[in-house]
């Protein structure tokens, strides 16, 4: 089996594509071959067209014809819906440029679709009936395996894109009652001379320099490294339609570094046992929640390490990825209906 994946360097395609492909070629004897946009040349003899979303600078009608010449198989990840809500930052962009309905369209042209979840599945099916669910998992190799630097106050940690200002608001009020004589606040991804970047971390800091640190958002193959510095992981949601459909990749990484997680009580994280990850509701709020993992570094550490063995189980990287192999020869051994 021959791949040609499609990576640009974005965080969801090291997840959804680079890893996947990396340990297919390494552990499956998988060939493979990684571009950022293909042409005609690159398609011949390829099995597998891998990508995430949309496949950039091609022409739609030439992709067919590349297919029908070639006979490849294109394979369609998501990781996340392709509609976004009106409040969305990127939402005026993909309107002008008919973002959704190109990703609708790879949708319905391809040979296979793989989505990171169910519900993200029954979202598809209307479109296209070859859905395969493959969770997201950290693989434990490279920047994964970096361990956490010693600190002698607790770390409350945060580290995102730019698009998560609205959730962030979600903490702005509980982290002004936190007290910060026993702890540090981190946010990790922060980029200079990004306004929208500025005022999340005015949220996350306080608007103060006492006791906080903001990393500045480091090259996709490093960017775990900022988990160094996470005790507890805050990740904040809000409950609306698009977020629904992200994937659960926060608490995996949180559990990596045997950290506990703080988590809004939605979609994406509504499918671990409570015991495992602090649920923020009506009845447990975002301060007491904080609170209950300051004052107790016993349930801090017991917790970050029950949580790892869970994910090391359920979200198994290299089970994920064998049946993903399985999955991949299966396609190519049948017709395209």
């Amino acid at each position: 089996m021959k791949i040609l994946a499609l990576y640009d360097h974005s965080g969801p395609k090291l997840h959804r594509i680079l890893l996947p492909v990396d340990q297919l070629q390494k552990k499956h004897n998988v060939e493979v071959k990684v571009t950022y946009s293909p042409n005609e040349e690159d398609l011949e003899g390829v099995d597998i067209l891998f990508f995430n979303r949309v496949i950039p600078g091609v022409n739609g009608e030439d992709l067919l014809r590349w297919r029908e010449k070639y006979g490849f198989k294109m394979v369609c990840d998501l990781d996340d819906a392709w509609i976004l809500d009106k409040n969305h930052i990127l939402y005026d962009g993909y309107k002008h440029h008919q973002i959704s309905e190109v990703i609708e369209w790879f949708i319905r042209a391809s040979d296979l679709i793989t989505v990171t979840h169910d519900r993200l599945l029954n979202e598809v099916l209307p479109l296209n009936k070859n859905v395969q669910i493959f969770p997201n998992a950290i693989p434990k190799i490279d920047q994964f395996l970096v361990k956490k630097i010693p600190d002698e106050l607790t770390r409350l940690f945060w580290a995102g894109g730019i698009t998560h200002r609205r959730d962030l608001e979600l903490l702005r009020e509980p982290l002004k009652k936190i007290k910060r004589d026993k702890c540090k606040l981190i946010m990790g991804g922060y980029v200079k001379g990004e306004p929208e970047w500025r005022e999340m971390a005015k949220i996350f800091t306080t608007n103060s320099s006492y006791n906080t640190q903001v990393i500045e958002s480091l090259p996709v193959n490093n960017y775990y490294h900022t988990y160094s510095l996470c005790d507890v992981s805050l990740v904040p949601l809000v409950d609306v339609s698009f977020n629904r459909y992200k994937s659960n990749l926060k608490i995996l990484e949180a559990a990596n570094i045997e950290a506990p997680v703080i988590v809004s009580r939605v979609h994406p994280y509504l499918d671990f046992p409570d015991h495992l990850v602090n649920y923020v509701d009506l009845n447990h709020t975002w301060y007491t929640q904080i609170n209950k993992l300051l004052r107790d570094p016993i349930l801090r550490k017991e917790q970050g390490i029950e949580l790892r063995n869970y994910c090391d189980v359920h979200y198994n990287f290299s089970v994920i990825n064998a049946e993903r192999n399985q999955v991949f020869n299966y396609l190519l051994q049948a017709e395209r209906v």
